[in-house]
Formats: structure tokens, sequence, C-alpha cells
């Protein structure tokens, strides 16, 4: 017999961003991570930068989102690009990702409660 082991893929998240800076609207798509990868992406962002101020959470977000975003195209976006974005869309990105993800401060004060 074959190895017939077929993985479902991870659920995908579509989201319309809309980008002032650059005037216009793209499409991204969201892909779950796991926690490993989650916690992947906090661990490094935290070694970066040791605070919890703007650069931290552009470094946070870069990293996150070069795993879990993909274009309507199917590209990854490179986290270098990433950190180029202007703040306020790459925060909304990170936020839509973060929530999709179960991750940031309303995920780690529910992961307290239980």
């Amino acid at each position: 017999m074959g190895k017939n082991t077929f993985k479902t893929p991870p659920p995908i998240k579509s989201i319309k961003v809309k980008v002032e800076e650059w005037d216009s609207e793209e499409d991204f798509n969201i892909s779950e991570l796991s926690g490993l990868e989650c916690q992947e992406v906090i661990t490094a962002a935290n070694k970066v930068t040791g605070g919890q101020d703007r650069d931290h959470g552009v470094e946070l977000y870069a990293e996150l989102l070069s795993r879990c975003l993909s274009s309507a195209d199917g590209d990854k976006p490179s986290k270098e690009w990433l950190m180029s974005v202007p703040f306020n869309t790459l925060k909304r990105l990170g936020d839509q990702a973060m929530k999709f993800n179960n991750m940031g401060p309303e995920a780690e004060a529910g992961a307290e409660k239980n």
C-alpha cells in the first residue's frame, strides 16, 4: 500500500484590506498557523526587541504575516517587504492575522483563565 496520508489544509480566511497609502484595496489570504508556529513568531519577535514598543509590534506583525499571509495569487510576502509596509496597514493585517490565529493579548488572557 502506498502512503495515502492526506493532511487537510489549514483553514484560510480571505480578507480585503484598504491600503490608503497605495490608494487601493488588496486581497489577502490568512492561513491558520499551528500553536507551535504562533509561539515561534512571538519568540522570534521578542528576541529582536525586548520591549512592547512600536518597533516590536512591527517585528511581530512582519514575522507573523510572513508565515500566514498570501496574496490572492498565492504569493507569500517577505518579512522585509512587510516591514516596509505603512505601519497602520501592517497593524490592520497583523490584528486580523492574530485574531484569526487566536493570538495576542485576548488569547493570552483567555489562556490564563482556564
